[in-house]
């Protein structure tokens, strides 16, 4: 445990233009992480945002096996998105946007198509800010878990009351509700960001908010991937994924599961953001339930990591490494004020006397709690472990 008067000193290393690169980076791992096995062979790699490589999954519903499809998987899980670009709403929101799916673009070439009376019979409406949108409640109900019991509660009203119209109010941005139907539908948010990065942060963390409260664990998911990612605007949808597979062999014939991968370093993450994006993914559990998966160099086993490991583990590295540029931020000077505001009173604490100003002790304040946030990385997440086969090749060659 370091104490104040050594933070400070280190705070004061960094004001003074001090950097801390990766090799220092991987000795102060091993310094902080004492219980731990000496040897961090890829710390610099999986924590270096131009090397590091993430993996993200989900799954899509077909109406088709994806068996008797075999090895054309891909369009067979189409029905999805052309429901989608059949709704009015979307499509006009759609022809407003930049689209960055290429198979959406072309889609919207072709004229819009008549809903079948089986595709109406299974409309219900959502009433979002003021407007009513029609939506397809069995795709709903298989990808978010709120929408569900909203869709189910209502349809046990209807059935008491002897209504014929299924409409549920929702209280959220219409926006947002874009880009849940997107998500939705299509497997990935493919119009609608905002083109500012500032912006398009932002929106992308409350977004990842919301689909925690609507427990819509792969949103939550492919929200993280985007902060993550040089291109937060990329799609991953059955079409624009790496890769896609049947889910055949878990017994699910009519699901396919689509993999993309991200890489950095992230277009979304800069000192001007790292504390407010720290103040939004500070949430001690996480009801979500899914993966983010570190890809490991050929012969080393992948890392399986939980919600918001990766992106916690690269934001205080960052915080680290770019500390005196954090120090000039306004959401830093927002954090002194704050701060000061909260602990008037302790301005007198003896420990803290020797401070010249309040600034410093925020700062080693925030100097703690990075030392503390990079001593909780998982293991897994910057160590690599050599694959079964790998270890037994070189106990053969031995």
């Amino acid at each position: 445990e370091l104490s104040s008067r050594r933070l400070g000193c280190c705070l004061g290393l960094i004001r003074r233009d001090t950097s801390i690169d990766d090799f220092a980076f991987v000795r102060l791992l091993k310094g902080i992480r004492k219980n731990e096995p000496k040897q961090l062979p890829c710390a610099t790699q999986v924590l270096a945002p131009s090397m590091v490589e993430f993996e993200g999954q989900y799954g899509c519903t077909t109406r088709t096996s994806t068996v008797a499809n075999s090895p054309y998987y891909r369009p067979v899980v189409k029905d999805w998105s052309e429901s989608l670009i059949a709704l009015g709403w979307v499509r006009n929101s759609l022809s407003r946007d930049i689209i960055s799916c290429p198979w959406i673009k072309e889609a919207l070439k072709a004229p819009r198509g008549d809903s079948s009376k089986d595709e109406m019979s299974e409309m219900c409406t959502f009433l979002v800010e003021g407007k009513r949108l029609k939506a397809h409640k069995s795709i709903l109900i298989q990808k978010c878990v709120k929408l569900e019991a909203a869709i189910r509660f209502e349809e046990m009203k209807q059935n008491i009351d002897g209504s014929s119209v299924l409409e549920i109010a929702l209280d959220l941005p219409l926006r947002q509700f874009c880009f849940l139907i997107q998500h939705c539908y299509h497997g990935s948010i493919c119009s609608g960001l905002p083109s500012d990065l500032t912006e398009c942060c932002q929106e992308i963390l409350e977004l990842y908010l919301l689909s925690l409260e609507y427990l819509c664990p792969s949103l939550a998911l492919e929200c993280e991937m985007r902060l993550l990612s040089s291109n937060p605007y990329k799609c991953f949808c059955w079409n624009c994924c790496d890769r896609s597979e049947s889910n055949s062999k878990l017994a699910c014939p009519y699901e396919l599961s689509c993999h993309y991968k991200v890489k950095g370093p992230s277009k979304l993450l800069s000192p001007n953001n790292y504390l407010g994006i720290i103040s939004y993914i500070d949430i001690d559990r996480i009801e979500c339930d899914y993966v983010v998966k570190r890809k490991a160099p050929l012969g080393y086993d992948d890392a399986i990591l939980e919600p918001l490991c990766a992106l916690r583990s690269i934001v205080w590295k960052s915080v680290l490494k770019n500390f005196q540029q954090v120090l000039k931020t306004d959401s830093y000077i927002e954090l002194c004020h704050s701060t000061l505001k909260e602990n008037e009173e302790s301005l007198e604490e003896a420990e803290y006397s020797y401070f010249e100003s309040w600034g410093d002790q925020v700062g080693i304040l925030l100097l703690r709690t990075v030392l503390d946030e990079l001593r909780s990385i998982p293991y897994e997440f910057i160590s690599l472990k050599a694959s079964n086969a790998t270890t037994f090749s070189r106990l053969k060659m031995s």
